[in-house]
Formats: structure tokens, sequence, C-alpha cells
């Protein structure tokens, strides 16, 4: 009788579990690397733009900004990992009143590329989605990832940051974060990064 008792018990927990959703399921998932495709395209002077399409934006991205969310609300997401993890120094990014791009569309393109394992191209030296700009300003090879923390900080050191700037809106220049010297911009525009 207890072995009946026991293998009903057995039998109702398998069942039970089942019917739970996993853990793997849950939209709370972690964000996984993943190749980000980019299309080249031309910008409004005919130029050649390296563009990220909404119906590219990673999965985590894109319910992100279905849900109505701004980026990424976790500290270990946001902890900017170039300077870190690289052996380069963290620099404060020198903002800039013009050729500023909408925040929310450079945060959308930052938070794509984070856990990107796509290499960089090495031409035309820029990202964009929708009206912001990743650009820099020497070739070197790497992942996409490269550009994030760069990103992320410009974002937080030059969005309404700008004195008189109430806007929602970035525009600025990052060194220390890319191999070779290289600068990296956040802005609207593809060129310029110096």
């Amino acid at each position: 009788m207890k072995s009946f008792a026991a293998i009903l018990a057995l039998a109702a927990s398998t069942a039970l579990g089942a019917a739970l959703p996993s853990a793997a399921s849950s939209s709370t998932a972690s964000p996984q690397p993943h190749n980000l495709k980019l299309v080249l395209d031309q910008d409004e002077s005919g130029e050649a733009v390296w563009r990220l399409l909404d119906e590219n934006l990673p999965a985590h991205v894109a319910q992100r900004r279905n849900l109505g969310g701004h980026g990424n609300t976790s500290p270990a997401a946001r902890e900017p990992r170039s300077g870190s993890d690289s052996g380069l120094t963290k620099r404060a990014a020198e903002c800039h009143n013009s050729n500023r791009a909408y925040s929310d569309d450079c945060r959308t393109l930052a938070d794509s590329i984070q856990y990107s394992t796509a290499p960089v191209p090495s031409s035309s030296r820029h990202i964009a989605y929708a009206t912001c700009y990743i650009s820099w300003s020497k070739v070197f090879e790497g992942e996409q990832s490269r550009f994030w923390g760069g990103a992320y900080d410009t974002l937080h050191d030059c969005t309404g940051g700008n004195p008189g700037d109430t806007h929602n809106y970035v525009s600025g220049v990052i060194r220390g974060y890319l191999p070779n010297g290289a600068a990296q911009c956040l802005s609207n525009r593809a060129k310029g990064c110096s």
C-alpha cells in the first residue's frame, strides 16, 4: 500500500510540474548573445549606412519597446564593461548641443548591440537606428558589443546634460573605450566623429 501511495504521489508531482511554465519560457529571461542583423542602406545624402531595422531588433529590446520600456533597468545590465574588461580607461563624454539624436532611439540601438557577437563593419564606420548613429573614428576589428559601454556612458553623461537642455536628446563623443585610440560618437549623423 505504501508503494502504491508513493507511485501516486510521484505521478501527481510529475503532472503538476508539466503544467507549470518553466523558467526558460519566462519573458524575463536574460538576453542571450546574438548576431545583430544590419542592413546596408543610404542616408538622406546618399551615403552608405549600416541600419538596424525594427524587424531586426533583438527579442529582449523589441519586447521592452512594445511595453513602453526605456532601456535596461537592471544595474548589472547597465554596468559599463568596456573599461573594466579590456584594460581601457573610462573617460567622461564630451557633450555637444548640435547634431542631437533622440535619446530613446540611441537607447534602443545601445541595448541592441550590447550582446551582439556580429563583427564591426569596416566600412562605413557607423551603425544607425531611427535618428541615432553610433560612429567611430578609426577602423578596428571586434564585435559590435564593444560599442555598448561608450554608448551607454555617452547617454548617461549627455542626455539633458548640456546647460539649458531639458529635452530628451543626446550628442557626444567619448574616448578610451575602443582600440587604436578610436573615438566613439553618439549623434544624429553618420560622419564627423573625431
